[in-house]
């Protein structure tokens, strides 16, 4: 991934465009397991293939938090015979520090093909009028960036990680940026079958298909 950037755009022939607008699509990175989990007879039982412990915690706060206090979400409240799915203190499907790892990559490969660069050496630059390096939002034009993604912890976590990759905040600015989700069950950010069913009629109809099952 690191050598995965965004190449320069170098032609004479592009030297008067400016770009206007991007379009990001991402998947999450790296995460635990999220639906099999169980991969093999016994594996649930066996810690040493099966425990996972994160680092990586969210933390969470109420809006009207005067006194700036941080909750730091771990799933670690069992207490035996009682586990987690996953056994440790990770959440199914949780983003894992190798996906922290990844996205913020991606951000940065971003941040240096879109943000940094001179629109004197590679017309690529978003926000030409902007001060560099963009260390907050208040450096940005307004409503400039939007953010969406489902709800989902490795989702949202990977979009916050991108961003921040991408923005490369200062460390003594306070910034609050709304992220754009929905109820996951009614979400069309994905093929979801109770908002459209046919696609459930589609799915079913091409797995049973002679061409799917050969």
């Amino acid at each position: 991934m690191a050598k995965r950037t965004i190449p320069a755009v170098n032609s004479n022939k592009y030297r008067n465009l400016q770009l206007l607008n991007i379009n990001t699509v991402i998947r999450h990175g790296a995460r635990t397991p999220y639906t099999n989990y169980n991969c093999w007879a016994g594996y649930l039982e066996s810690p040493e293939n099966s425990r996972y412990d994160c680092t990586l915690h969210m933390l969470m706060s109420p809006k009207d938090n005067s006194d700036k206090v941080l909750f730091e979400k771990v799933y670690d409240a069992l207490d035996p015979p009682l586990t987690n799915m996953l056994q440790g203190t990770c959440h199914v499907g949780q983003l894992l520090q190798a996906g922290y790892d990844q996205e913020l990559l991606n951000g940065n490969h971003i941040r240096s093909a879109y943000f940094e660069v001179e629109s004197t050496k590679n017309p690529l630059r978003l926000f030409r009028n902007s001060p560099l390096p963009v260390t907050s939002f208040d450096d940005l034009p307004p409503n400039s960036i939007r953010i969406r993604g489902d709800d989902q912890q490795r989702t949202l976590m990977s979009g916050q990680v991108l961003l921040t990759g991408v923005i490369e905040f200062n460390d003594d600015s306070e910034t609050t940026i709304i992220y754009h989700t929905a109820d996951y069950g009614v979400d069309p950010i994905y093929p979801n079958s109770k908002i459209c069913p046919k696609l459930r009629y589609l799915q079913e109809n091409a797995e049973s298909s002679a061409e799917f099952l050969r």
